[in-house]
């Protein structure tokens, strides 16, 4: 999920909680999600960094060796 799709996402669950036809026993549930989206959002873009940091610390093989593994 993207930032821009989780900010919709917190947008479009702000409208819903001013609604009238949500009971005020809907609230927590709601607000506990949206902090669960938030929580997994950012542990989400923590990997991704870390994926990333991991993945450019390997050694790179060179492009004669590459080319004679796969001839």
């Amino acid at each position: 999920m993207t930032e821009e799709e989780r900010i919709v996402l917190e947008q479009q669950l702000n409208e819903l909680l001013t609604r009238s036809e949500w009971t005020a026993a809907d609230t927590p549930l709601i607000e506990q999600l949206l902090h669960t989206l938030q929580t997994v959002s950012a542990e989400n873009k923590r990997l991704r960094t870390a994926l990333l940091k991991a993945n450019a610390q390997q050694p790179k093989m060179s492009s004669r060796l590459r080319d004679a593994l796969y001839e």
